[in-house]
């Protein structure tokens, strides 16, 4: 729009003016907003000219990384369609998220970065979310490796070439690496949702995705823009970001980080349009002329500039001087599972108090190839003991008819206490992993199960402590063999006698072999609101011992917020 004279122009009417004037300051404030962001497109919130009427600008939340795109597709949507205009707010995935999934104000659009959020919303409060996300663009999922590190000819170098995901997350890499929160950042997430398959199937791969988890669960993570500022500055380690995202900050530090893929394949970021359900018409109309223009070619060219790719085929970004290979890209992890184990990540970000109850019946004795069924049972409970967290609050009981004297099926080997605390100079974990291997000297006779489980459960409530997972966990390969103890019947009624929904304690039951009491021990876990595991296989112990620790019930009252 061409500069006029006031003195050669004709008097216009008040409103006119007031166009005018708001077209001076929004250009102004473009000025303003540019030098302040490098010269970055400012959000496009007023109309101007030719409007009749002004209706309020289509709210749209965007992905940090992409927000320079879209703002521009906006300021063209705008300059073309005056009543057309936006509101964009800079959010990350995780946080807009969050908002779809609460009761307060919500965006009219969302320009995400990833199905993984996109499909919590949907699954939390369906109908929030339209149908038809329209894909922009994506970035493989790579590992941030300090440059220094990429060019060592020492092993650090090396390691760069065959490092893996499950190499990375199992920490045999051979590489410094920092995690990023799963909760708060899509990198997290996405490497969060790829640990089962990078463990692999192997008869250790439970084990290996249990100490992943917990390790990770406890030990401090940051944000990415806090880790990119780390490779200038103190000493950087490996993390995983986006392709683009590292690209954008190699540009403006060139030699500094570099992307590496690992090897086998990775994951996507995958960024889309998606409009909230039940819009305004005029709102409705807004974001289709925004989704019109981020179709357009010259988003598409904007696009490959700031360095994303156009879709799963393309080899490469549009940067000056940035060549990038074809990726491998790893299969989608199924809803279900990613469900399961989003469920597992917030259960075992809190630390358990747990008290394990280990059958000694004589039946524990019997061999299962070279070992018995008792030394099974332990080994897998040591290496339970081995994994978790120091902060880890863990006793046991050996139960068998009997076993603490006439009339009492339960003995106490070790009270709970958390696993780094020391007692007469020994670790509780030490402890453990010393009276495990002895339970062997208590087997022989019947199992006294229900005594024994309504006596943990009764302890257990009694000392319930806020803030933890709280826990029983019975391991057994029989059924209640005590003739003068408790029915189940009875031992039912008194679990929902005691039970205190502020005091929640969970009952996890595993059964070993064949000869179990399944119906007996669902029941028991049903009425805490635990799970019940059977290794039908005694030799499977170790995995679903493994299983079971995971998969400790996360509650408003038994966890941390």
């Amino acid at each position: 729009m061409g500069r006029h004279s006031a003195a050669a122009e004709p008097r216009r009417p008040v409103a006119a003016i007031v166009a005018i004037l708001a077209l001076v300051v929004a250009l102004a404030g473009v000025a303003i907003y540019r030098a302040a962001h490098g010269g970055q497109e400012a959000p496009v919130a007023s109309s101007i000219a030719t409007c009749p009427t002004t209706g309020p600008a289509a709210d749209i939340a965007v992905a940090p990384a992409i927000l320079g795109v879209v703002t521009s597709a906006a300021s063209r949507v705008t300059a073309k369609h005056p009543c057309r205009t936006y509101a964009l707010t800079s959010a990350e995935p995780a946080t807009t998220a969050g908002i779809l999934r609460g009761d307060g104000p919500k965006p009219d659009a969302w320009v995400s970065d990833s199905p993984v959020w996109t499909d919590a919303v949907r699954a939390a409060r369906p109908g929030t979310l339209a149908t038809g996300d329209q894909p922009l663009a994506v970035s493989p999922l790579v590992l941030a490796v300090p440059t220094a590190v990429t060019t060592s000819s020492a092993g650090a170098g090396a390691s760069v070439e065959r490092a893996t995901w499950k190499s990375v997350l199992t920490g045999t890499s051979g590489l410094t690496v920092t995690l990023t929160d799963p909760d708060l950042t899509t990198s997290g997430r996405l490497v969060l949702l790829s640990a089962p398959g990078a463990v692999g199937t192997a008869s250790s791969a439970r084990a290996d995705l249990a100490k992943i988890l917990l390790g990770w669960s406890h030990a401090p993570t940051r944000s990415e823009p806090e880790l990119f500022a780390t490779l200038t500055t103190g000493a950087p380690a490996a993390f995983p970001a986006s392709e683009q995202a590292v690209t954008t900050y190699g540009a403006k530090h060139p030699g500094v980080v570099s992307g590496v893929i690992p090897t086998g394949g990775t994951f996507r970021y995958t960024y889309s349009l998606v409009s909230v359900a039940g819009l305004s018409p005029d709102a409705n109309a807004s974001v289709d002329a925004l989704r019109q223009e981020l179709a357009s070619p010259t988003t598409r060219d904007a696009l490959a500039v700031a360095g994303f790719r156009a879709d799963d085929s393309a080899d490469g970004t549009g940067v000056t001087g940035v060549t990038a290979a074809p990726v491998t890209y790893l299969p989608v992890v199924p809803a279900a599972t990613r469900t399961s184990l989003l469920q597992t990540w917030q259960a075992v970000r809190t630390d358990a108090r747990m008290l394990a109850l280990i059958d000694a019946s004589g039946s524990m004795g019997e061999k299962v190839g070279g070992e018995t069924r008792m030394q099974l049972a332990t080994g897998a409970a040591a290496a339970a003991v081995g994994i978790l967290p120091p902060a880890t609050e863990l006793g046991t009981w050996a139960f068998g008819i009997d076993k603490g004297g006439p009339g009492q099926d339960w003995v106490e080997l070790a009270p709970i206490r958390r696993l780094d605390r020391a007692t007469n100079g020994i670790s509780q974990r030490d402890l453990l992993t010393r009276i495990l291997p002895g339970i062997a000297d208590e087997v022989g006779g019947g199992t006294g199960l229900y005594d024994s489980v309504f006596a943990a459960y009764q302890q257990m409530v009694g000392t319930y402590q806020v803030g933890r997972a709280n826990s029983v966990v019975v391991l057994t390969d029989g059924r209640n063999e005590d003739p003068v103890g408790l029915t189940l019947e009875q031992l039912l009624r008194k679990i929902d006698q005691v039970k205190d929904p502020s005091r929640p304690v969970v009952v996890i039951t595993i059964g070993m072999g064949t000869d179990v009491d399944i119906a007996a021990l669902q029941a028991i876990s049903t009425a805490t609101g635990g799970t019940s595991y059977v290794a039908t296989n005694p030799q499977d112990i170790g995995g679903v011992f493994i299983d079971a620790i995971l998969a400790r019930r996360c509650t408003v009252a038994n966890c941390a917020s």
